[in-house]
């Protein structure tokens, strides 16, 4: 059985039965990477048709987006930590760079990584990471998929009564720290994409979040690195 869905990520999703997809968010479903050199690297996929960055949303599906995206992070980190002792960190990333639909990664982060790339985007690694099979997603995967699935389920809201995979849960209250962020965020987007704009992405800007994680802004790398994901 392949597991990857690179070539129509939506339609996978839609299906919601690919060996990828994890549960069904509020805004869209969460998924294994295709590539898990970083094991437990995964995406929140938006499920609105059309939609390629987080300012095309409604104000209030950008913050139920980036709500579902710290769960989702939250759960990679529980995850990792309990199953890699070397575990660091996560960093929670949107990059418009491919523009095919509004996507947004959590790369864990662990101590056993080259130096030269520990605290640097991930994107950053070079290709034959990317494409080499031994880390591609497949059934050996499975005790980190459970893991996951279980932590996002014990996440859920307690009013969401909908079996895990299908039920939509509601998106909790979000304070200062995530308004602030949405507000980033949607300038970012309306700058990557102003006419005659030349923002500079030569390097991430970062953003340490109170509960440890860590946000990366769109940075220029030398390889689209939307196709592998």
């Amino acid at each position: 059985m392949t597991y990857h869905c690179r070539r129509n990520r939506s339609a996978c999703t839609r299906r919601r039965d690919g060996p990828a997809i994890l549960r069904r968010l509020d805004t869209g479903f969460a998924a294994l990477g295709d590539t898990q050199f970083l094991p437990g690297c995964s995406v929140l996929l938006a499920d609105e048709p059309g939609v390629t960055h987080l300012s095309d949303l409604p104000r209030s599906r950008r913050l139920s987006f980036l709500s579902d995206l710290d769960r989702l992070g939250e759960a990679v980190e529980e995850s990792c930590r309990r199953m890699d002792s070397a575990f660091r960190h996560v960093d929670l990333e949107i990059v418009g760079d491919g523009g095919r639909f509004l996507h947004a990664h959590v790369w864990p982060r662990f101590a056993w990584e080259p130096a030269e790339l520990a605290d640097r985007p991930v994107g950053l690694y070079p290709s034959d990471r990317w494409s080499d099979r031994r880390f591609r997603l497949g059934p050996q995967h499975d005790a980190l998929r459970r893991a996951i699935g279980s932590e996002l389920d014990r996440s859920r809201p307690s009013e969401d009564a909908g079996p895990p995979a299908a039920g939509v849960s509601a998106s909790p209250p979000l304070g200062g720290v995530e308004s602030l962020l949405i507000e980033v965020f949607t300038a970012a987007g309306r700058a990557s994409r102003a006419p005659g704009s030349a923002p500079d992405r030569s390097a991430p800007a970062l953003l340490d979040t109170p509960c440890g994680n860590r946000l990366l802004f769109p940075a220029q790398s030398n390889r689209d690195t939307s196709s592998n994901r």
